[in-house]
Order: structure tokens, then C-alpha cells, then sequence
């Protein structure tokens, strides 16, 4: 009678696990004896000064070590970086800005204890406008070094966005007044020898330019009223040089397809109206739609799916127009 250790008569769920760990294992020692060479390229790479070829090297170094946090970090800080230049293609932006959040999360999955991981996700998160998340992030890091500065300004900064009034309406008068107190570099700091680029300014965050239930029509009048003061607003010289993205959003009903066509109609339906009531040079505003995937609160209550049904602007600042 033949017997051995995968004889189905003698197969148990214990014996089934321990196979299944044994065909594991070389993927593990595989993985294992490239980390050293994973770091040679880490080290290769923090040297260089060029950000694609920061990323192409921190990927490699990632691929090769899954679990090789730090080479995740210093790949989503590249990301981060080039976002920064790439405020001209609106899509372009956030899909590095979405690649970023991807690395820092999956170095945390590795090492929670990484500062900088937390630091940078308060960092885009403020960014993309999701502010309860930034303001999660930044305290996180903070309890890994409490009296950082980077740390505490990114809170900080969170802090007064939140003391700025955004419920109701705002003349173009304090549109303006915001965008000159909020404006005077770009979010990302050092950007490593790019002098000329396109970066952002301010996120001009309104709580009345919203829309009914699966419309992407602007038939709200608060929303045509304040559309009206930012339109005055953006007319004016103090922003000739700047440019806009309008991004679209939607709650989270339904499915993924049709709410981001319909995010994105909302944002062309807000971009139409600027630029046919104030006659403002179409390619100075980009739009985007985001569909379900960046709600500003949850969406657990009518009120909440309504916030929910918006559009935010960003302020560029830069040539938008070639």
C-alpha cells in the first residue's frame, strides 16, 4: 500500500496549512535575499537628483523587497514632488497625488512607527482637501515626535482652514481677501531645481455649490448666487496670472461608473457657467471629476449626501495657457 504525506486519505486541514507554508517558503527566501540588493539600489537612487529616475529606482527597490518601508516613503515622496509639477495636467496631478497616498499607506501596512509616512499623508491629504484625514495624520506623527515643526505647522495650517468661515455665502470681496492671505508658495516646499511650474495656490472650498440628486445641473440658487462672486472674483487683475481646476464629486450612491461621469459634469456644468457669464479663457480651467472616491464627510445622512454632491476649485498659479 503506498503512504506518504499527500496520500488524500491522510490529508487533514493541519497537514493542508503546513503544505501550503511549505510552497511559501521559497517566495519568502526569495524575497529575503534580494532586501540586500533592494538597498544597494535605495542607496543609488536617494543620490540622484532627477525625480523619475527617484521613482524608477525606489520602485525597483520595492519590487524587490516588499517590505522595504523606507524605499515606499521615498517613492511616494517622488510622487508627492512631481504632483507638484504637474499642476498643469490636472488628471496628471492627482493620479500622482493618488500613487503617493498608495506608497505611504503600504510603508505603514510594513511600519507604523515611520514618521514620515504620517508626515506626508497629512501632507496630500490637506492637499486633495480631505481634512479630517490630514488632521488624523498630522497627529500621528506627532505622537512619534511631538514637538516636530513640519508636523505641527501642517496642523497648524489645518487649524486655520478650519477657523475660515465656509458656511454661506462669500462675496467676491472675501474671495479674494482669502486667496491673498492663503497664497505665497506652493504646498510641496523644495521642489529640487523646478523654477518654472505650475503650482498651487489655494483650494477655494464652498459649502453652497451643490447638486440635486443625480443631476449635474445648476439649478440651486445659492449655488448660481455664489458662482456669481467667485466669477467677479477671478475676473479680476489680482488673478491674471492664475488658472483653476474645477473638481467634480458625487455621494456614494450608486456605481462607480456613473458617478464619476457624472463628478465630471459637474465639474464641466461650473466651468461652462465662469466661462460663458464672465468670459474667461476656457484653457485657464481645467476640470476633473472624482466621482464617489474623495467624499468631504461621510455620506451617513441626507445633509451629508448633500455636501457630499459638490465642487471644489484649486487656484494655480502659472502659464495655463499655451
Amino acid at each position: 500500500m503506498r503512504i506518504g504525506f499527500f496520500n488524500s486519505s491522510l490529508l487533514t486541514p493541519l497537514s493542508l496549512l503546513f503544505a501550503a507554508l511549505l510552497l511559501l517558503i521559497p517566495a519568502f527566501t526569495q524575497a529575503a535575499d534580494n532586501c540586500p540588493k533592494a538597498k544597494d539600489v535605495y542607496r543609488s537612487a536617494v543620490k540622484s537628483l532627477n525625480l523619475k529616475e527617484r521613482v524608477a529606482a525606489f520602485q525597483r527597490a520595492a519590487d524587490l523587497c516588499p517590505p522595504f518601508a523606507e524605499a515606499r516613503v521615498n517613492l511616494a515622496d517622488a510622487y508627492e514632488k512631481l504632483s507638484a509639477i504637474s499642476t498643469g495636467d490636472i488628471t496628471l496631478f492627482n493620479q500622482l497625488l493618488d500613487k503617493a497616498e498608495k506608497e505611504y499607506l503600504d510603508a505603514l501596512k510594513h511600519n507604523r512607527s515611520l514618521f514620515s509616512a504620517h508626515l506626508g499623508l497629512g501632507d496630500i491629504y490637506r492637499v486633495m482637501g480631505l481634512y479630517d484625514k490630514s488632521e488624523e495624520a498630522y497627529k500621528n506623527a506627532l505622537k512619534l515626535k511631538p514637538e516636530d515643526p513640519r508636523a505641527l505647522l501642517g496642523l497648524n495650517k489645518i487649524k486655520a482652514i478650519r477657523s475660515q468661515d465656509h458656511s454661506g455665502f462669500r462675496s467676491s470681496e472675501k474671495i479674494v481677501e482669502h486667496f491673498r492671505r492663503s497664497s505665497g508658495g506652493t504646498e510641496f516646499g523644495d521642489l529640487m531645481g523646478f523654477a518654472d511650474r505650475t503650482v498651487i495656490k489655494d483650494r477655494l472650498a464652498f459649502d453652497n455649490i451643490l447638486f440635486d440628486e443625480w443631476s449635474s445641473e445648476l439649478t440651486r440658487k445659492e449655488a448660481i448666487k455664489q458662482l456669481q462672486e467667485i466669477g467677479k472674483a477671478v475676473s479680476l487683475p489680482h488673478f491674471d496670472h492664475a488658472g483653476f481646476a474645477v473638481e467634480g464629486h458625487t455621494d456614494n450612491r450608486g456605481d462607480d461608473g456613473r458617478n464619476l461621469q457624472l463628478s465630471r459634469e459637474r465639474a464641466e456644468a461650473v466651468k461652462n457657467y465662469l466661462t460663458e457669464s464672465f468670459k474667461i479663457d476656457p484653457r485657464r480651467i481645467k476640470t476633473q471629476g472624482f466621482g464617489q472616491s474623495r467624499p468631504r464627510v461621510p455620506s451617513d445622512s441626507k445633509e451629508n449626501l448633500l455636501k457630499n454632491r459638490r465642487v471644489e476649485i484649486l487656484v494655480l498659479e502659472g502659464n495655463l495657457v499655451e
